[in-house]
């Protein structure tokens, strides 16, 4: 541990937490936070200064909010454990990602495979190549034996596809039920969860649906617009780099500057800057200063603060150096 680096949390409203117990190594989630050990292991405390389980583990992965989950191993061997500490799935497998729609993915023998909701069982019997989350009941897959992507269900059986294997780059459905398919060098459309076309774009890339529009780069100037998920143009507005939205706002930039746009492509006042800013979506933007210093801001307020590393807000809290 450096003497000169000190770790800390931070909320939303300026309070900053230590941890007497060792040092600092994430952000908050499910009330716990991970910190590391005077003895070089990681563990689990909460805000209150404890300890909720003890640094044993030589690996520890945040808490995942969705399922309370974190993924840990310990003299090689990986699980999955709940904000308690205990195990819950079979000692060894590698986990590839947390839990979604009840189905965790995990890796044996060089192919892939999904547990069930208790971790007992084995979804199918089918295994694969390559495997993503399962969102909206849906997981994209590469089957062994095959080239090419199918989406399963919850139960394991083929319901959509075939794709084209680029189709696992942007293929994850998003809360809206849409997913973007790739399906040529310059070839994207998007489709519901029945598989219904409902946009097509000719792009260099598009990020997927997460918000009422995406960022779209375009084939011809290599300018990010923002489109619909039907295809159409969400606004007027071309960027040199345009962000996903977030509770309603976008950082853009264009001709060396920076700055915050809303839902119609309209400039938030006071946020053009030419250092490069990053929006978290809690009213606070951070952007690097010439020596490359982090600064969090409140939007609409003079007050800043400055860290040597700082993550995004996620339920009120950062995890931050300085």
């Amino acid at each position: 541990m450096s003497n000169n680096i000190s770790h800390a949390i931070i909320s939303q409203d300026g309070f900053k937490y230590s941890c007497k117990h060792g040092q600092i190594s994430s952000n908050v989630s499910c009330g716990l936070y991970v910190y590391l050990g005077v003895n070089g292991l990681y563990g689990y405390c909460d805000l209150q200064n404890s300890v909720v389980i003890d640094s044993k583990y030589n690996h520890a992965s945040l808490f995942d909010s969705v399922t309370g989950t974190a993924i840990v191993e310990k003299q090689g061997l990986q699980f999955l454990i709940d904000t308690r500490g205990n195990i819950l799935t079979p000692v060894g497998i590698e986990i590839i990602h947390f839990p979604r729609c009840g189905r965790v993915a995990f890796k044996a023998d060089g192919t892939y495979k999904y547990l069930n909701s208790d971790y007992t069982k084995i979804v199918s019997l089918e295994s694969f190549w390559a495997v993503n989350d399962y969102y909206c009941g849906l997981a994209a897959v590469m089957p062994v034996g095959t080239n090419k992507i199918y989406y399963i269900n919850l139960e394991g059986d083929r319901t959509l596809g075939p794709y084209s294997e680029r189709t696992l780059l942007c293929c994850d459905f998003q809360p809206g039920g849409i997913a973007i398919i790739k399906q040529g060098d310059y070839e994207y459309f998007s489709m519901n969860t029945s598989g219904t076309v409902l946009g097509r774009f000719l792009c260099r890339d598009i990020n997927p649906f997460a918000s009422f529009a995406s960022p779209m780069t375009r084939r011809d100037d290599n300018l990010t617009q923002y489109v619909r998920f039907d295809g159409s143009t969400a606004f007027n507005g071309l960027y040199e780099i345009g962000k996903d939205f977030i509770n309603g706002y976008a950082v853009v930039s264009r001709d060396n500057f920076y700055w915050l746009i809303d839902t119609t492509g309209n400039e938030i006042a006071n946020t053009k800057s030419r250092n490069k800013i990053v929006y978290y979506g809690n009213g606070t933007l951070t952007y690097y200063d010439s020596n490359n210093k982090l600064w969090y801001h409140k939007i609409g307020s003079n007050e800043s603060h400055k860290y040597i590393y700082a993550t995004e807000f996620k339920n009120g809290f950062s995890y931050v150096r300085y």
